[in-house]
């Protein structure tokens, strides 16, 4: 097919009926470049290159905007609300179009001639790199269409034209194992030989058995013979890096001594700089062989085989043949090449102050410089996250047995090149004890991973009859190669309990991917649309497979996490039941990065910057990352979680400088390796409750408590339900905008004026001088207002007490007021969020507070929302707080029940108007804050001064929380919050009102049968609605007065009802949301007979 006509096609496509509306900017964008048609028609007949040039420049450009926006319309779209056929049929057509006019580009290329000419008058630069770039991006272009020959034809040129790329850039042609004479070429993987021959070996499990990798005697053979050459060689990390910082500091005199030959690079600094080292090669004061071999192996480098058997000895050269870790040149067969980098450490690396035994360590990874191998079985090089994990891990000995037997089992999980593993056995103590039986289980989805471990594993003289190492294809802790012996069967765990996991898996973040030919191999490694994909499963499972310990760290794991300063809130959200869990996490101050950084520099390592990709899927919810260490443990003694955030600044530590470490790589100097096996308890440890008197059968008394019983109702289906859920466990609380409209808004807030005027005769809506308490009265103190009820105060205003309460009303019936609104509320934010519309709502008030500032009123009056004395809790007056409180006593631990707010009228921005506030994250402090008080028996403990005082000292602060006219606030009942009143006068009102809603199937059969009555009685309920109502009855208008203890006679208000006529008319939802009528009920079941019955009005 022409380009003309693929261009047409793709008209056509988009000019299709009923599309995504999102297409028609991609129609707009094509259209603006109409004009192509006869660029095209005359590029097969120009003969000028310099005409060629422009014309592929402009059609790379236009390509490559037009992928661009598509590939955003994919990862943005969202099918389960277009899921026509037309528009997925025409996006996929048109991906398949965009790789045809990749394959027409890099085919048109072969038009360049071997060096291109250009006038010096052109634009366009003329020098050879400029050249050799073009070539480069036909040549990736190429290999993206799939178009191999063209690929490595374009790789060929770009070589000539700097011959030096081909010393230098090599690495890019690996792959090229055969060219043909027809120009028919064959790109292979690494073969499975040499150091990377293994044998598959089956084990057995509970009726199942998998398949295993190990290495065969020939390989444990050669990886003698090659580690020998590298140990003689003296290749080391010191030396390596003296290379390193030589030619440096040869390229920058203004940095020569300034590099500290202790620094540790990771292996992608080492590749990057190979230029530098190759033009500084013969000043090395090096000896030959560990020249050679680090410029092989470590920075990439391609030398003469005559230089390399001049240095090495033709036989040492013969081995790295034949362990596969060496090949020729597929450019210049005089020159020979590296096939893997090898990076070298020492055990003692780590090791801190004391004499340690120093043991060479190799560890074999692909080139991070795409070759032409596929990607997606690339193994990832050693960056600095795998390095500090090493680092932290080294300081204790993970095989170190955990129990009284001598048996100890290790697993490195997603474990690529097998990094941990290997170097942890090869400086574990127990490894090298014969009295002790170790065993490494690495495990990753990629099967040349597979090959890698073992094939280190021999470099590094690890396998004896004593230690076992395999490793095993596998999603995350499930093998791949599985076999049931028993149909039906399946174990809950394949490989065993192991005494640590060890864990650096695929984290980065990525958006959506709707379309999987969009997926590039850095999304194929990626964590999801949050980086957490892996981690998330990791976690929750990891105590399935770990056995009972010492206390100590079990998990330990490198990864990035989003939000940072909550992470390990975050991350205890991962586990079903997260009760005597520790959890630390460490993170570099200056490593945090900003979501907006963050997305732009993974999309230029990806080599695709799309136009307003959408990172951000869940609300915005992420805003920065950072690369952390985290260890966690358990105690089956304890009933709590505990968190530990360790940040850790280097700038406060002037023993850390720019020569010992860049921001990402602090956790490797001497004070940040430190820092980290400090903060993540890596040392053993002893329990809590070590030591305290047993007296259950011999077994330390735990309490047994409920914990997150509303957790497992919670929905993840949807972004929507994922970010409240993660809010709601993370923070404790999340604001849900625009619930209701400004229409819906204004009736609910006029139905809220009905209701006051109605109980308060006296009070009218346009007349401010009715709002508040007459001056000339006595008004009762707040210590007689908390003792005295409702009807007794002389506030006209409805509320629940005053001196306490004032402008908050449970009474009166109050609860019984918006039936509607919770209606709204069950479809709009309950149902989604349980995904069921079988839901119980709780039957709560009001908050009106009435404006506050002077004048608003001529009378004079005071205001008692102002004037009221401070809280008093547990007999003393609070100073500090605001009626700060839990809604869930010390019997009811995690999450119980979501409550919620919903505004009538907009609040100011800065909360100056009142509004409600609450200690983010402080759920976690419930069960130490309540526990063995009076307070904590009831559904409501205020907490004092020294409670809160508590709170800061272990990081956490109030929030003032104020939102706008519709929005809903949803918090947890174990979080600390109260409702505070303005700061500032203020001239208007805040109104809102409160509902708690749960899946019916959490109301217990009694509960229901106390509704009714319930209803008869106008009774305000408590916020949770799966247990017995509380608060007042509607009262009857009544004129009796209370009598001071002064004996002084106080005026007192007459009170009415809204509810005058009897209990509310209900709809049929609203019955259901209040627990009268059963869910399960036939579909011919009378549903109206049976509430009339029951003496309930229901609707017409």
């Amino acid at each position: 097919m022409s380009t003309t006509n693929l261009l047409s096609q793709i008209k056509a496509c988009l000019n299709d009926g009923d599309r995504n509306p999102q297409i028609d900017d991609a129609l707009h964008l094509l259209r603006q470049y109409h004009d192509l048609n006869g660029p095209i028609r005359d590029i097969m007949s120009v003969s000028d290159d310099h005409e060629v040039q422009l014309i592929l420049d402009s059609w790379k450009d236009v390509i490559y905007t037009l992928e661009a926006h598509l590939e955003t319309i994919a990862y943005t779209w969202d099918r389960t609300e277009d899921p026509c056929s037309e528009s997925t049929s025409t996006v996929d057509e048109i991906l398949l179009c965009i790789s045809q006019l990749y394959k027409d580009i890099a085919t048109i290329s072969s038009k360049y001639r071997d060096i291109l000419q250009f006038d010096d008058d052109d634009d366009l630069e003329s020098d050879e790199e400029a050249i050799a770039e073009r070539h480069l991006d036909w040549a990736i272009a190429a290999k993206r269409a799939g178009i191999m020959k063209e690929c490595v034809n374009a790789h060929m040129k770009r070589l000539k034209e700097l011959p030096d790329l081909v010393q230098t850039d090599a690495v890019r042609l690996l792959g090229l194992h055969n060219k043909e004479a027809d120009g028919s070429i064959t790109i292979k993987e690494i073969t499975k030989t040499g150091l990377f021959e293994t044998q598959l070996v089956t084990r057995d499990v509970d009726g199942c058995s998998y398949i295993a990798n190990i290495p065969t005697e020939n390989a444990i053979q050669l990886g003698k013979q090659t580690g020998n050459i590298f140990a003689n060689a003296n290749y080391t990390l010191q030396n390596c890096t003296e290379i390193l910082q030589h030619a440096l500091s040869s390229h920058d005199d203004e940095s020569s001594g300034k590099y500290n030959p202790k620094r540790i690079y990771s292996a992608n600094s080492f590749f990057n700089h190979r230029r530098e080292v190759l033009a500084v090669y013969d000043e090395l004061n090096h000896n030959d062989d560990i020249k050679v071999l680090a410029l092989l192996f470590l920075f990439g480098v391609s030398l003469k085989e005559s230089q390399v058997e001049a240095a090495l000895g033709h036989d040492d050269v013969q081995v790295l043949f034949e362990s596969g870790l060496l090949t020729r040149n597929p450019v210049d067969k005089t020159m020979v090449l590296g096939e893997v980098q090898i990076y070298p450490i020492s055990t003692d690396k780590f090791a801190g102050k004391g004499k340690h035994r120093s043991r060479p360590v190799y560890i074999m990874t692909d080139w991070s410089l795409e070759s032409l191998r596929l990607p997606k079985n690339a193994i990832m090089s050693i960056g600095y996250d795998s390095l500090e994990l090493v680092a932290l891990a080294a300081g204790v000995d993970v095989f170190s047995p955990t129990t009284a037997s001598n048996n100890s089992r290790v697993l490195d999980l997603c474990c690529g090149c097998g990094i941990q593993g290997i170097f942890s056995a090869k400086r574990s103590r127990s490894w090298a004890d014969s009295g002790i039986s170790c065993e490494l289980i690495s495990m990753d989805i990629n099967p040349r991973a597979c090959q890698f471990v073992c094939a280190n594993a021999v470099l590094n003289y690890l396998v004896s009859e004593e230690n076992t190492i395999y490793s095993i294809e596998a999603d995350l802790f499930t093998p791949l190669q599985l076999h049931h012996e028993v149909e039906g069967v399946q174990p809950d765990n394949f490989i065993g309990k192991v005494d640590m996991i060890l864990s650096n898996p695929p984290f980065v973040a990525v958006p959506f991917a709707n379309n999987p030919r969009l997926d590039s191999a850095l999304y194929a490694a990626g964590g999801g649309y949050d980086g957490m994909h892996l981690v998330r499963e990791i976690v929750n499972k990891s105590f399935m497979y770990l056995s009972d310990g010492n206390g100590g760290p079990q998990l330990l794991m490198v990864t990035e996490l989003p939000n940072v300063e909550t992470s390990c809130n975050l991350v205890e959200t991962f586990f079903d039941d997260p009760k005597g869990i520790q959890i630390n996490v460490a993170y570099i101050e200056d490593d945090v990065e900003q979501m907006e950084d963050y997305a732009k520099e993974r999309e230029e390592e990806g080599g695709q910057q799309v136009i307003g990709r959408n990172w951000n899927p869940t609300t915005g919810w992420i805003k920065n990352r950072a690369l952390v260490l985290i260890s966690i443990s358990k105690d089956v003694n304890c009933s709590t979680t505990k968190h530990g955030l360790f940040c850790f600044n280097e700038k406060a530590d002037n023993s850390v400088s720019l020569c010992d470490a860049d921001e990402e790589d602090q956790f490797l100097t001497p004070k940040g390796i430190k820092f980290a096996r400090r903060h993540l308890q890596i040392m053993p440890y002893k329990s809590e409750h070590a030591g305290k008197k047993a007296n259950n059968n011999g077994l330390p008394q735990v309490e047994q408590l409920e914990h997150d019983a509303l957790l497992p109702y919670l929905s993840t289906s949807t972004p929507f339900t994922r970010h409240v859920k993660e809010q709601i466990q993370v923070e404790g609380y999340v604001v849900i905008p625009n619930v209701l409209s400004r229409e819906e808004c204004a009736v609910e807030l006029s139905r809220l004026w009905d209701f006051v005027e109605a109980t308060s005769p006296g009070v009218c809506r346009d007349d401010p001088n009715t709002w508040y308490p007459n001056p000339n009265n006595t008004l009762l103190t707040p210590e007689e207002g908390r003792s005295a009820t409702s009807t007794q105060s002389p506030d006209p205003w409805p509320h629940s007490g005053w001196g306490f309460l004032p402008d908050m009303c449970q009474s009166f019936g109050a609860g019984w007021l918006f039936g509607e609104l919770r209606e709204k509320l069950a479809d709009r934010v309950f149902k989604p969020l349980f995904e069921t519309s079988e839901l119980h709502s709780s039957k709560e008030g009001f908050t009106f507070h009435r404006p506050t500032a002077p004048g608003v009123a001529s009378n004079g009056a005071v205001h008692p929302f102002l004037d009221r004395g401070q809280p008093r809790v547990a007999g003393r007056v609070q100073t500090k707080g605001r009626g700060e409180h839990f809604d869930q006593c010390s019997a009811h631990t995690g999450l119980q029940c979501i409550q919620s707010s919903t505004a009538f009228i907009d609040q100011d921005l800065e909360g100056a108007d009142g509004c409600f506030q609450c200690w983010p994250r402080s759920h976690l402090e419930h069960p130490r804050m309540t526990k063995d008080i009076w307070r904590g028996r009831s559904d409501w403990v205020p907490l004092t001064d020294e409670e809160l005082m508590s709170l800061e000292e272990r990081g956490l602060s109030a929030k003032k929380v104020p939102v706008s006219a519709g929005d809903v606030i949803l918090w947890r009942s174990d979080l600390v919050h109260c409702g505070v009143g303005p700061s500032l006068p203020r001239t208007g009102f805040r109104a809102v009102s409160y509902t708690a809603m749960i899946p019916a199937a959490m109301t217990p059969a009694h509960v229901l049968t106390e509704k009714i009555e319930h209803y008869h009685s106008m009774q305000t309920g408590d916020h949770r609605p799966n247990v017995t109502s509380r608060h007042f009855s509607a009262p009857k208008k009544t004129e009796k007065k209370h009598k001071k203890s002064s004996n002084q006679e106080s005026e007192t208000l007459a009170r009415g009802s809204y509810f005058a006529d009897g209990p509310p008319v209900l709809t049929l939802r609203q019955a259901e949301l209040y627990g009268l009528v059963p869910y399960n009920r036939d579909e011919d079941f009378d549903v109206v007979k049976l509430l009339k019955s029951l003496g309930v009005r229901v609707a017409p």
